[in-house]
């Protein structure tokens, strides 16, 4: 899915919370998204793409933890490894016996150097700023849109009841009048 398609349909509420925390940007899916393509720019998205791997580490099954593990391991932590992070030999336990709990150094490691090096650069970001000031007008234009339907539906109801008013001069009750002053 294109990242100018979800930016366009981030909710406000999403996009201010992220400024409030790393944790709430992480939260979002989107957030994600826009966070990886703003390390992607500054060429450091393997520390989010770590992190998330991590996140998903935890959630494997006890069958499947030896081969996520050795994922990772390739992907993120050996020397050379295509995405490698700065971990200082933060991975000490043995891979080949993984625990669920193998990666939850590293991984703290990797979310301090993101909230405290990457998260700051990001909420002064261009991307961040655009997206942000996007969403504020966005946000009040839906504001102003419900609030001049709401007009228009009260100025219809207004009319219409002016104009029950004066085609009778008094709607239903002057009807039976005018009726009764005929029949006498």
């Amino acid at each position: 899915m294109c990242l100018m398609f979800l930016l366009c349909r981030a909710p406000v509420d999403d996009v201010v919370a992220w400024g409030e925390s790393l944790d709430q940007l992480l939260e979002c899916k989107t957030g994600q998204l826009v966070f990886e393509d703003f390390l992607r720019t500054e060429y450091s998205e393997e520390n989010l793409l770590f992190w998330l791997a991590c996140e998903d580490y935890k959630m494997t099954s006890e069958t499947e933890r030896t081969a996520a593990a050795q994922r990772i391991y390739t992907e993120f932590v050996q020397v050379d490894a295509l995405r490698q992070v700065w971990l200082l030999g933060e991975i000490s336990e043995n891979i080949s016996q993984p625990g669920p709990n193998c990666f939850d150094r590293a991984q703290r490691l990797i979310y301090s150097l993101m909230e405290n090096d990457c998260y700051p650069r990001f909420l002064k970001s261009e991307i961040y700023q655009a997206l942000l000031e996007q969403s504020i007008r966005s946000g009040e234009k839906k504001k102003s849109s419900v609030s001049n339907e709401k007009k228009k539906d009260l100025s219809r109801e207004t009319m219409r009841w002016n104009k029950m008013k004066g085609e009778g001069g008094g709607g239903i009750r002057r009807g039976k009048k005018e009726r009764r002053e005929r029949k006498e």
